[in-house]
């Protein structure tokens, strides 16, 4: 979630954040507009009804 709010924030770009993820540009993108609209619960993957995107955002974050 960190590297999202980088994203935002504009301290890292979308491409670099896509690399630290293992996505791409375009999810990033995605995954950005989702938190800025509806927050943490907009990074939940509502087509699996799974909290994956946001588990590998989380484990992600300790990177920062």
């Amino acid at each position: 979630m960190n590297i999202i709010k980088n994203v935002i924030d504009k301290r890292i770009s979308g491409i670099d954040a896509a690399a630290l993820l293992n996505l791409s540009p375009r999810q990033v993108y995605r995954l950005t507009k989702q938190y800025l609209k509806h927050g943490t619960e907009g990074l939940i993957s509502h087509r699996r009804a799974s909290p994956v995107t946001i588990t590998i955002l989380i484990n992600s974050s300790n990177m920062f």
